[in-house]
């Protein structure tokens, strides 16, 4: 380390030195000269972040496993497949106004622009026909529609009642499905204990065009 330090010395005034330092107090602690050198800090720092990086890596890894399942077989030769895709993405105002409970995640992983980025790659990789979306924040719904304008989407969404921020959406193809009805549900009841909460729910009747009688 203390060679490589001396190799690249005249970088030091290009790296900021506050690359050497942690929040967390992870990173070695250097002896001078190498704690006053910002390459050596800022060569600490990028190996710290590779190594929390490869260790959400491994732990996302092993917690979310997509299986292949095999294709159902058709009870009909009619019958219509298509995807369905359910997905709960946490409301940013929900995130935020409970932070203790992500203090230890990367606070950019956190940001609503990086999260809205992922979750519209994850979208994109399934391409479903039918995406229903729980805590789909009420001024973030033309920013998610706009985004997903390539599916040619019909959506129906429900705000949760009282002051809640967010609530449910169901979004699927015009070109594959009519929208038959559909309705909306509001749970809260104060007076029974399982239902004291603004959760809502939809309900909807899709129709497969060019086949009345699926629905």
């Amino acid at each position: 380390m203390k060679r490589l330090c001396q190799q690249h010395r005249s970088l030091s005034s290009f790296l900021p030195s506050v690359l050497g330092s942690s929040r967390r107090g992870s990173f070695r602690r250097m002896s001078s000269p190498e704690a006053k050198d910002p390459f050596c800090q800022a060569k600490l720092a990028i190996d710290e972040l590779i190594r929390r990086y490869n260790s959400q890596l491994s732990m996302c890894e092993s917690v979310r496993r997509w299986r292949t399942l095999p294709t159902a077989p058709r009870r009909d030769p009619g019958d219509v497949q298509f995807t369905l895709m359910c997905y709960n993405i946490l409301a940013q105002d929900l995130l935020e106004m409970h932070g203790d409970l992500y203090d230890r995640h990367d606070s950019v992983a956190l940001s609503w622009p990086h999260r809205y980025d992922r979750l519209m790659a994850e979208i994109n990789l399934v391409r479903p026909d039918i995406l229903c979306l729980q805590e789909l924040q009420d001024d973030h719904r033309e920013q998610f529609s706009n985004g997903l304008a390539n599916f040619n989407y019909g959506v129906l969404y429900k705000k949760r009642t009282g002051d809640k921020p967010d609530g449910c959406a169901i979004f699927f193809r015009r070109d594959l499905f009519e929208l038959v009805d559909y309705q909306d549900v509001e749970y809260y009841q104060p007076s029974v204990k399982l239902l004291d909460r603004e959760n809502v729910a939809l309900i909807a009747k899709l129709q497969v065009k060019g086949n009345p009688t699926q629905r």
